[in-house]
């Protein structure tokens, strides 16, 4: 990709869901949980980090998915053995 600043870091227990020529990544592990929303164009293959103005808590292990297009995000865990509702 080209826009290599807003590449994500490499990451596990991230969840990813496409619309259109989209892909939504959220939240992961690396050495802590992220709450970060990136978004890649599959026909341009660049990467955009994308503003929540209400971010919910960091985790990894959730799931995404886009109905009626509205991100939705269900459970995960903070940390280890720490899960969301």
């Amino acid at each position: 990709p080209e826009n290599q600043k807003a590449v994500p870091s490499p990451r596990f227990g991230h969840s990813a869901a496409v619309h259109g020529h989209q892909m939504f990544v959220f939240g992961g592990m690396n050495k802590v949980a992220s709450n970060e929303l990136y978004v890649l164009d599959l026909e341009t293959h660049r990467w955009s980090l994308l503003n929540c103005h209400y971010p919910p808590p960091r985790r990894f292990g959730s799931d995404i998915m886009i109905r009626g297009g509205t991100l939705i995000l269900v459970g995960g865990l903070y940390e280890k053995d720490a899960p969301l509702n």
